[in-house]
């Protein structure tokens, strides 16, 4: 078959969208005769169009070379690319040269308007924005242009007379819905989106956004949705692969991972692919692979902070505290409303003492108490090094349950914490009102229930009692203080009052011993021989010497007293040592 006959047929398959077919064509072509800059310039429409760039640029370099003459549009087709490929500097280039060539061509001034309005240069934009309108005042897409530059006031107006006068044109109903969505006027975003995608329902960048809006509103299924159809219509756009992966994650965590490592593949720079794909390595325990992503996402973007702190909280496990806190105290800088990188800050710090550096712990401690005085973690771990009273911090209490309630029982599961089931064996059926004091998640309430008890939960962090809440075995649960709680509202048929975990967060239970009797009673301490009474721990938890709860328990009453030593749980390793006391006032008469 003759050059053109092949050329015409390979054109009809590529005007008909059978781009395979087409390619295939194109490719016999250049193997008899390999300088048709045509054929050439087709193929890289077709890789431009499947988003592969960088071949689509090789490809139009081919055909500049080999054309003797009328060059503008492969010109033109190489600015595209190398736009999508962010190359700015020589996308801008590649249009210069098409201008020379051939200066009528509008959409030149467009795309030239598009790269300096993206690097910020908004003059020199609206510059070759006018620029088009001259060579056409009816331009439809450069009158949107245009209208973006404006203050946002002025743009909605004006896109929203563009979208009246061309109703067939998805261009303006696109950008305010993306304004809509900036403004967080979802339903508005969403109408708006969904009639650009009337008009082209094909659009992979319609679907993008329609998938971002759905995202943000909570339609978790519509935005799924979306992002795989953008991706069915244009396999590399990047924004759809990151965010297809991230519904892959936990189901299909292997492809998930195809995913991000494709759109790396397509943008080493892509800042979010590499912290949403570090953060699927963290969740395997894949630490050396995932703290080598996290530095490549910072290298990137420094002023992140979760990718600072999720970096952070790798290195302090794997003990590096040095360089962990460097990093925590970096996300801290740029996001110190978010209470959690305070936590992991507190927690670095507590290790970092423990590990032989107590005394550079505590500068940089009083050091970050200094800088910021507000904040309560701060704060908090500056006294806990100095010594000084925190048992009746009471607000740093219930924010830390608060943060800590998405992952307290994981966390106790993975400590071997084994109070719940100790409490059981030691407290037998109980019949009546039972009151769990610091009732946390509801662990000792599940231990606990019968259908011959009522359990009452009183915690200070409302998180917390959600969690109890939800497991459906308290016939009330109780937002306070324990002290104001025995003090005004306990029911006096109380067959058994609880505190699990409770006593580590006061220098002196002795008030609440005392509201507590006569009532029985089973709490637990952690354990220190080394001091008459008690001792603050590095961790911000007080160690008590058993005698002196046996001695406050006698002062009150209580005449029969067992102590029931066990390791509470570990930690960094190391077994927690404490005691569970179960005491009750015998009756007159009973031995």
């Amino acid at each position: 078959m003759s050059y053109n006959l092949l050329f015409q047929r390979a054109l009809a398959l590529h005007d008909a969208g059978n781009l395979a077919a087409a390619e295939q064509i194109y490719r016999q072509i250049l193997e008899t005769s390999p300088r048709q800059p045509d054929v050439l310039n087709l193929l890289g429409l077709i890789a431009q169009e499947r988003g592969i760039e960088q071949e689509a640029v090789n490809l139009f370099y081919q055909a500049i070379r080999y054309a003797p003459e009328e060059k503008a549009p492969y010109f033109f087709n190489l600015g595209v690319s190398l736009a999508n490929w962010h190359k700015p500097h020589e996308a801008a280039e590649a249009f210069q040269k098409v201008i020379s060539l051939a200066p009528e061509i509008k959409e030149t001034y467009l795309h030239l308007g598009n790269l300096y309005r993206d690097e910020g240069e908004e003059e020199k934009a609206r510059s070759y924005y006018e620029q088009a309108l001259l060579k056409d005042p009816q331009y439809y897409e450069a009158k949107v242009r245009l209208a973006l530059l404006g203050r946002e006031e002025e743009t909605l107006p004006t896109l929203e007379a563009l979208s009246h006068q061309n109703p067939q044109e998805p261009l303006a109903f696109y950008h305010l819905a993306e304004i809509s969505r900036r403004r967080k006027d979802f339903q508005k975003a969403e109408d708006y989106a969904q009639k650009a995608l009337q008009l082209v329902p094909q659009n992979a960048d319609i679907n993008l956004l329609l998938g971002e809006i759905c995202l943000q509103s909570g339609q978790e299924e519509q935005a799924r949705q979306f992002f795989f159809r953008t991706l069915e219509l244009a396999p590399n756009n990047i924004p759809a692969l990151v965010n297809c992966a991230g519904f892959l994650a936990e189901t299909n965590p292997e492809e998930a991972e195809k995913l991000y490592l494709r759109a790396i593949e397509l943008d080493k720079k892509n800042f979010d692919a590499y912290l949403n794909y570090a953060v699927l390595l963290q969740k395997q325990k894949r630490l050396p692979e995932a703290l080598e992503t996290y530095r490549s996402a910072i290298l990137i973007n420094p002023e992140s902070a979760e990718a600072s702190n999720n970096l952070g909280l790798i290195l302090k496990d794997t003990g590096d505290c040095t360089e962990a806190l460097g990093l925590l105290f970096n996300a801290l800088k740029h996001a110190s409303e978010k209470e959690e990188i305070s936590l992991n800050i507190m927690e670095t710090l507590v290790s970092f003492y423990r590990s032989g550096k107590s005394e550079d712990a505590k500068k940089i401690a009083a050091n970050w108490a200094a800088q910021y005085p507000a904040n309560i973690y701060a704060r908090h771990i500056d006294a806990v090094f100095k010594g000084e009273n925190i048992a009746l911090d009471k607000v740093f209490i219930q924010k830390f349950f608060n943060h800590f309630a998405d992952t307290y029982e994981l966390v106790l599961q993975n400590v071997g914490y084994q109070l719940p089931r100790n409490f059981r064996s030691l407290a037998g059926d109980v019949k009546g009102t039972i009151v769990d004091l610091g009732c946390g998640s509801g662990l000792i309430g599940e231990a606990l229930k019968t259908p011959q008890n009522q359990i009452i939960g009183i915690d200070l962090s409302p998180k917390m009692l959600a969690l109890a809440k939800s497991k459906n075995i308290y016939a009330a649960l109780i937002e306070s203080d324990i002290t104001d709680y025995l003090q005004n509202k306990l029911p006096p048929e109380t067959a058994l009052i609880t505190a699990a975990d409770v006593f580590c967060y006061l220098d002196n239970p002795e008030e609440i011993i005392r509201l507590c009797t006569p009532h029985r009673l089973i709490f637990s301490i952690e354990t220190s021989a080394e001091t008459p009474d008690f001792k603050l721990s590095e961790t911000g938890r007080y160690k008590h010497n058993p005698l002196y709860i046996n001695n406050i328990l006698t002062k009150h009453g209580y005449t029969s007293i067992k102590q029931t030593p066990l390791t509470l749980r570990t930690e960094n390793g190391k077994p927690v040592e404490g005691v569970i006391f179960t005491v009750q006032q015998k009756e007159a008469g009973n031995d």
